[in-house]
């Protein structure tokens, strides 16, 4: 009975995904704004969080300049929909226009150092395309967190398994290790850690937070190179520039 509810409820938003990621620029747009706004309303707790998380980066901001930041972060939210939707839908032949990739030399000093490697990827609202995008260019696996809905992970990982090599749950270590010690390249994005009893406490601008040592247990058990991914999106060649560079 809960397998069904699941495809239910699910199954119409998938449906509209579709719809969305083969509208015009200019709709989906406008669609996004929507979503932007049912985002607001619906998760008033992410506003406090936002707020929060300026006030530590950015102490001295004005309120009107904090404002305009809070809003532009429910508007790439918004947007994160529409690109989650072209991810999964789009042809990747259309996909493998809107990417460029730099920094591909690092990847191949760490082949050649008989080394696999971490890609570390920041929490970038629209993180969903851009580990599609990097897939395509690179044959890479990457870790995800396990939703509620079985159904809804069913479908996440058959379309990102057009491309990506395989979807490893967050929990499972010995596979992510293995796929390092394969001399292979894993995608694994650490965040803040409430819940590691020994993590330490970082930096996170003017404050101090407990961070997950993944990233270091990683590297070293798969005897790895850990490289940062930085993208963005290059409004002016309407491509997603996606860049591997050594800190």
């Amino acid at each position: 009975m809960k397998t069904f509810l699941q495809i239910l409820t699910l199954y119409p938003f998938l449906a509209l995904l579709l719809i969305i990621a083969y509208l015009p620029s200019p709709l989906q747009r406008l669609v996004s704004k929507l979503f932007s706004f049912l985002i607001y309303y619906a998760l008033p707790s992410r506003q406090k969080i936002i707020s929060n998380n300026i006030d530590i980066a950015y102490p001295q901001i004005p309120q009107e300049e904090k404002k305009e930041l809070i809003a532009k972060n429910y508007q790439m939210l918004g947007y994160s929909i529409i690109e989650m939707a072209q991810a999964w839908f789009l042809p990747v032949s259309y996909l493998k226009k809107r990417v460029m990739l730099k920094g591909i030399e690092h990847l191949e000093n760490a082949k050649k150092a008989n080394q696999g490697v971490v890609i570390l990827v920041p929490h970038y609202c629209n993180v969903e395309i851009i580990g599609i995008l990097l897939s395509i260019k690179q044959p890479i696996h990457i870790t995800y967190q396990i939703a509620k809905n079985a159904t809804f992970n069913h479908f996440q990982n058959n379309r990102r398994n057009r491309t990506i090599k395989t979807t490893i749950s967050s929990k499972n270590l010995r596979q992510m290790i293995r796929v390092l010690k394969n001399k292979e390249l894993l995608c694994y994005a650490p965040d803040q850690s409430k819940y590691e009893s020994n993590a330490p406490y970082i930096p996170f601008f003017s404050k101090k937070v407990k961070t997950t040592t993944g990233t270091v247990k990683l590297a070293k058990a798969g005897n790895a190179q850990v490289i940062p991914l930085f993208a963005y999106y290059d409004s002016d060649l309407k491509k997603y520039s996606l860049e591997l560079n050594l800190l």
